[in-house]
């Protein structure tokens, strides 16, 4: 599947395509159109938002533009969907999405110990911490070995999904043997 144009973002948002290539920017009060489209890329002159066809529907949809191709199939995009956003705002994406990974798991080990004791629960939360920070530590690059270099964006990204990938088919062990004590 192809990503959409500018164009088609446009109507798949729902608003009729402007002569003038200005439209009201989603992100702040804007009542001159500072959003500018161009052949294919926006930017507000105003935020300093910007991005392709994809980055425009993911502005005004406020979603995440890594969910979007995801629920389109198109990982593999990750790269061009990031195209002139700033290395910071990268950072924060990247950063965003290990957080919001680690939500996830929290709440479903919450969920898996809602009738179990509690030092369970605890000893849980203290393992998951490590990996999570162990994980934020490495994708900063503060914990790196001897000549490893800092992972790229794409890298970084690549590396939340495998982890993703792996904790979708965990059962917290815990868990698993005090169901069985208490089936005993």
């Amino acid at each position: 599947m192809r990503l959409p144009t500018l164009e088609e973002a446009v109507d798949e948002i729902g608003i009729p395509f402007p002569r003038d290539r200005k439209l009201e920017c989603p992100k702040h009060e804007d009542k001159t159109g500072s959003l500018h489209l161009y052949e294919d890329s926006f930017y507000c002159f105003s935020c300093g938002a910007t991005g392709d066809g994809i980055g425009l529907v993911a502005l005004f949809t406020n979603q995440d533009v890594r969910r979007l191709l995801a629920q389109r199939g198109e990982g593999r995009s990750y790269r061009m969907a990031t195209k002139g956003m700033s290395k910071t705002d990268v950072a924060r994406s990247v950063q965003a999405g290990r957080r919001d990974l680690e939500h996830w798991w929290f709440d479903r080990i919450a969920e898996a110990y809602k009738d179990s004791q509690l030092w369970a629960l605890e000893r849980a939360i203290d393992m998951w911490s490590q990996v999570f920070d162990d994980l934020a530590r490495r994708l900063s690059g503060k914990e790196l070995f001897d000549g490893e270099e800092k992972p790229s964006a794409y890298v970084a990204e690549q590396q939340i999904a495998a982890l993703r990938k792996q904790l979708e088919t965990v059962l917290p062990l815990e868990v698993a043997e005090g169901e069985r004590t208490r089936e005993r």
